[in-house]
């Protein structure tokens, strides 16, 4: 097997493990209607998973000033 396959294929596992994890999150949300109807969820995403989303934020840093709109 090439290396590019491979890789390919953990992608697609890993893929599939954070479809599998969020779908099931979703089953075990809880649902509230105040103040309008909505789920609520204890953890939409796996621990690795929501780590990496963290270290790939920016950082303050990162953001400019946007100037004012004129209307």
């Amino acid at each position: 097997m090439v290396n590019g396959n491979n890789s390919f294929n953990e992608t697609i596992v890993v893929s599939q493990h954070l479809v599998d994890f969020v779908v099931e999150s979703v089953r075990r949300s809880h649902a509230d209607d105040s103040p309008f109807y909505h789920l609520r969820f204890d953890r939409v995403f796996p621990d690795d998973f929501y780590a990496k989303m963290l270290e790939a934020m920016p950082v303050v840093d990162d953001y400019r000033r946007c100037p004012a709109k004129l209307n």
